[in-house]
């Protein structure tokens, strides 16, 4: 609103000084001195930022939670720095916003790197290396993930599974179990394709967790763009098998409340006093077809129908 305001300047001060357009009475009150329009001027750079970060943490069709920590940090130290240049009362306002953010967001807590975010930005390809923190503080950050990484292999080898999906039990039909057949065939490709195929296939077999997180932050950065991080990790799950499972489970927890307010939303709009009526069952459906509407879906071929 401000930034189209200050590019309307001159055409709303030329509306303003028009008699014929606007009463004197009303010209008097609504006239802005120089020393708003250069406040305003200055305020359009500090709330940019803030506004673009809340359109794309609040946003639901991408990652957003490893973008809370990076984002905030970046916006203390470049756009709510305070210069000589500021007025009183953009000072006041830059001070007062980085407060808050310190405050709601506990930066100077000793539980940051604990954090589920913190945890995020380490399994986001794009954060991984918490260059938005100081040094200090990565190494308690990365042996948390180490720690999370241990707590997740004790269930697996309690339960003699390995951190990848198994089915190593199921009889495959001719009497065989499916762990033996993919063993032997693992053994024939192994001889078949020789030590190429076998350095791939074991640089992700990591005897520790530690070890995996090291290879897992050797590895070059993603650019911290829009690109999808989950489409690394589905290229890089046997690479790193344990952190792949970990990312699951900490990369789908949604940045903020926005989107599932969205549903209520929606929902709230699909009943309503004439459609009060409609059944528990078609509200849910229509609810989701209008939330995925526009999401990309496999096209369907007669061969498909034909099968089931």
């Amino acid at each position: 609103m401000l930034q189209w305001l200050f590019e309307q300047r001159i055409a709303v001060q030329s509306v303003l000084s028009d008699e014929t357009v606007t009463k004197p009475a009303v010209q008097k009150s609504l006239a802005m001195r120089a020393s708003q329009w250069e406040l305003v001027e200055q305020l359009i750079p500090v709330l940019q930022p803030l506004a673009k970060a809340t359109e794309i943490m609040c946003g639901e069709l991408h990652v957003g939670l490893s973008f809370i920590y990076p984002v905030i940090f970046n916006m203390i130290n470049t756009t709510l720095r305070v210069q000589a240049s500021d007025l009183a009362a953009v000072r006041t306002f830059k001070m007062t916003v980085r407060e808050q953010l310190e405050k709601r967001f506990k930066l100077e807590s000793d539980d940051l790197m604990e954090s589920i975010p913190i945890v995020a930005c380490m399994l986001d390809a794009r954060f991984k290396h918490l260059q938005f923190i100081p040094e200090s503080k990565r190494e308690a950050a990365q042996s948390h993930l180490n720690a999370l990484l241990e707590e997740e292999a004790e269930p697996l080898a309690a339960t003699g599974e390995g951190p990848g999906v198994q089915s190593e039990d199921v009889d495959d039909g001719e009497g065989e179990p499916v762990k033996w057949k993919k063993a032997r065939l693992e053994q024939d490709f192994e001889q078949l394709f020789g030590p190429h195929y076998q350095s791939g296939r074991r640089a992700g077999n990591y005897s520790t967790a530690d070890e995996e997180v090291r290879n897992y932050l050797q590895t070059p950065q993603m650019q911290p763009t829009m690109q999808n991080p989950l489409q690394w990790w589905a290229q890089n799950v046997d690479r790193f098998p344990r952190l792949a499972k970990l990312c699951k489970r900490y990369l789908a927890v949604p940045a903020t409340s926005t989107p599932s307010e969205r549903i209520f939303s929606l929902a709230g709009n699909t009943i309503t006093r004439q459609r009060a009526g409609l059944h528990p069952a078609h509200v849910n459906a229509l609810v989701f077809l209008h939330a995925n509407q526009d999401r990309k879906t496999k096209p369907v071929i007669e061969q498909d129908c034909d099968d089931d």
